[in-house]
């Protein structure tokens, strides 16, 4: 990996208080990555998606990161910006990196 940053990986898990669902971001786990950048189709296909603002995280796999393939909704905090995880890609460098593509939420 060339530049490495550092990002936090969320949670969003829902909390009962006084019998009413209380969504909070819980942490989940904590890595460096490396920060890429959408080109070629795959930025004209997230650009015809409304997803302008698309950022991908290439970070080491390991095993705890397989739950990220679940159907919850995670974020990334990177910066002070948060990102919400719309696709995790295991393929492309099977047990090796995961490429977590993200939109920025805020």
């Amino acid at each position: 990996m060339s530049k490495s940053e550092r990002i936090n990986i969320t949670v969003v898990a829902e909390k009962r208080i006084n019998g009413k669902p209380i969504k909070s971001d819980e942490p989940f786990y904590n890595c460096w990555c490396e920060i890429l950048q959408l080109y070629g189709t795959e930025l004209y296909q997230a650009i015809n998606i409304k997803l302008e603002n698309t950022i991908i995280f290439k970070v080491r796999y390991c095993k705890l990161l397989e739950q990220l393939q679940d159907k919850k909704e995670y974020k990334v905090n990177f910066k002070g910006h948060t990102y919400k995880i719309y696709h995790t890609d295991f393929a492309k460098e099977y047990k090796k990196y995961i490429l977590l593509k993200c939109d920025f939420i805020k």
